[in-house]
């Protein structure tokens, strides 16, 4: 039996069975049950009746229609800002850091939540109001790096002959621009649109914090019948989303010196002032992190109370363990993640073409569908299975969004890998399990750890997933605690000081590690 297991998994092709089984129950099939909810009715039975309640309803197709401007909207201006971004982080002539392009990432380490809320503070301090125009500021803030890096890494891995060639062929800055760089640039900008566009018309908190609830988005209708027990037009609804991200889909895919200077000041400058934009409302977190007033906003004096307060364990218990709830459902989901990807992406990269192809357009699915989306079929797939929601769930739930990205951030280092190392090793004996630890987890770890610190990222911050799967048995996260407090009127205040130790340390580490790695590539 011992032998049979061993040749069986001496294939590295087979290596994805455990993945694929992983996808078709967590992936295929529930997005298959949302199909079968949208086109059924209470009772099981066959119906368009959900369609037809979405086309004669105005407020819905109303509220649908201006979602997607809303998120059109949001997808032009991140690409406005983010292009020029991505283009001098790309150039090595501005001198940018590679610590300059962590800096756009950092802030994604803040909850999604705690951000929000505190560009609403930013708005209160201004006096602007709020509504629409506080609505696509925070869409633009939230998701604006998920615009600039797709773009950064496509630009910077271009080949920059043809650019050359564009020159030398007598092509003005202009000329080369238009036809050489944007061209070529295009699968980071398909892959940024579809990264801002996508989570933009589904998302549904931000809407409500952002406008005082005054302005509704279809991702709120949905989950506002999901809430209300109507399971059937909610998937109705998700269905029509999931076919408009689909369709969306289809279509991703010389000068002086002191000119010189001007043009790489400016450059700078304009790094800096997107900065700016991205760290405000943080810098209000820490602003006032050191008052005592408990409003975000309100400045009472400096205070180190909220801090003393939090080291001496003076704050609400359900803050502590939402907090450990977090750490560990993204410690686990990570870990789990970074394993089974770095696995799957292993049999992957050693399958034939078509069926490579296939087993990544599933794996491609999480990582394509909106965050709701996701939440509600794991949601329908659990109630379907009858399994109570609670911590199991949300692990499964963050592991199956984590999982894609780890495999992504694998692959690149199995095509720069030796492929003959693994049969060398076991025609020296090792086994494959062997073979695996000691060979090829070495040569892709750099991509491994990659991959482990996106998932903990990503799981660290997710909500709408984690709503949908966290069920009614009081356990919490930090991104539920905060939702649920935020809706109460008002935000644990002692959340200001812990989020600024976060993003203090991952700061400070962040730099240190690629200040490191600057060193080590000169050396």
């Amino acid at each position: 039996m011992i032998n049979t297991f061993s040749a069986f998994f001496m294939r590295r092709r087979n290596w994805t069975i455990p993945y694929v089984l992983f996808l078709a129950i967590f992936v295929v099939i529930p997005l298959l049950l949302i199909v079968y909810y949208a086109f059924t009715n209470d009772e099981g039975m066959f119906t368009f009746a959900n369609f037809r309640k979405f086309m004669i309803h105005p407020e819905a197709i109303n509220t649908f229609v201006y979602s997607v401007g809303i998120a059109l909207i949001t997808t032009i201006l991140c690409l406005l800002l983010g292009y020029p971004a991505a283009w001098i982080l790309s150039q090595a002539r501005f001198n940018t850091s590679r610590t300059m392009v962590v800096l756009f990432i950092l802030p994604m380490w803040v909850n999604i939540l705690i951000r929000t809320l505190a560009t609403v503070a930013l708005f209160d301090f201004l006096n602007f109001p709020l509504g629409e125009g506080a609505l696509i500021f925070g869409m633009v803030y939230n998701f604006l790096p998920f615009m600039i890096y797709p773009i950064y890494n496509t630009l910077q891995k271009m080949d920059h002959s043809l650019i050359e060639a564009a020159q030398d062929l007598g092509a003005n800055p202009s000329q080369v621009f238009i036809k050489a760089v944007f061209p070529l640039s295009m699968p980071g900008v398909m892959s940024g649109i579809m990264m801002v566009f996508m989570p933009t018309i589904s998302t549904f908190a931000i809407a409500e914090l952002l406008t005082m609830n005054n302005i509704k988005l279809f991702g709120t209708t949905i989950q506002e019948n999901i809430n209300n027990g109507m399971w059937n037009y909610g998937a109705a609804l998700s269905l029509i989303m999931l076919l408009l991200i689909g369709i969306t889909g289809l279509f991703s895919n010389e000068s002086s010196d002191s000119a010189y200077l001007m043009v790489k000041y400016l450059a700078k400058g304009y790094l800096w002032a997107l900065l700016l934009l991205l760290y405000s409302p943080i810098l209000i977190i820490m602003i006032f992190s050191f008052t005592e007033a408990k409003v975000l906003g309100n400045w009472t004096g400096f205070s180190t109370k909220l801090y003393s307060s939090l080291f001496a364990g003076n704050v609400q218990h359900s803050l502590v363990s939402a907090l450990w709830n977090t750490f560990a459902i993204a410690m686990i989901a990570a870990t789990v993640s970074t394993l089974l990807g770095s696995v799957a992406a292993i049999g992957i990269f050693n399958l034939k073409a078509r069926a490579r192809n296939a087993v990544s357009f599933v794996n491609n699915i999480p990582m394509l569908n909106p965050d709701i989306i996701t939440g509600i079929s794991l949601f329908l797939l659990f109630v379907s299975l009858g399994i109570s929601q609670g911590l199991t769930t949300v692990v499964l739930a963050h592991i199956t969004f984590c999982t894609p990205y780890v495999v992504l951030s694998v692959m690149p280092r199995l095509k720069q890998m030796n492929q003959n190392i693994y049969e060398a090793a076991l025609d020296l004996g090792a086994t494959p399990f062997q073979a695996l630890r000691k060979v090829i987890f070495p040569e892709i770890r750099p991509g491994m750890i990659s991959g482990f610190i996106l998932a903990f990222t990503l799981s660290i911050d997710d909500f709408a997933v984690t709503i949908f799967t966290i069920g009614n048995e009081g356990l919490e996260t930090l991104s539920t605690f905060i939702y649920a407090d935020a809706r109460k009127g008002g935000l644990t205040p002692e959340l200001r000081p812990l989020s600024t130790i976060i993003f203090v340390t991952v700061l400070v580490l962040l730099i240190v590690i690629n200040k490191r790695a600057e060193k080590a590539k000169r050396a």
